[in-house]
């Protein structure tokens, strides 16, 4: 029996994962940026020049991401496309023979196996099936 219900596991390809991501590089880059400036005591240049460098290097990345995910996808369609079949309708097949319908039909045998004898199934065969 369990107690504690199952938590979905962060993904990277998941978008909580990526703002994550995003937001701790930066928080990175500016620790990095504030540790060059006491060291070289440069008050905001180093973090100023730090945070922008990982803002842009992390767009970059994102959209490096997304263009490669969208090929991959674009990839897997058009294969999918290609392998899916095609309808095809060929015109002769929509040429049928006008409907003959008799105007005196009754139970004569006769008239019955003319309309028998007619009839085409799809197959090319010709005749009634009993």
């Amino acid at each position: 029996m369990k107690l504690v219900p199952r938590t979905k596991p962060i993904d990277a390809d998941d978008n909580i994962g990526r703002g994550m991501d995003f937001a701790l590089v930066i928080l990175v880059f500016l620790g990095i940026g504030w540790a060059l400036d006491r060291a070289f005591d440069t008050r905001p240049a180093f973090m100023i020049g730090c945070t922008v460098f990982s803002v842009a290097g992390q767009f970059i990345r994102m959209w490096y991401a997304y263009d490669a995910r969208m090929s991959q996808l674009e990839s897997e369609r058009t294969t999918e496309l290609r392998s899916a079949p095609r309808a095809s309708v060929v015109v002769e097949d929509l040429a049928y023979a006008p409907l003959v319908i008799p105007t005196d039909i009754g139970r004569d045998e006769q008239i019955d196996e003319q309309i028998d004898e007619r009839i085409e199934h799809a197959d090319g065969t010709q005749g009634a099936t009993a």
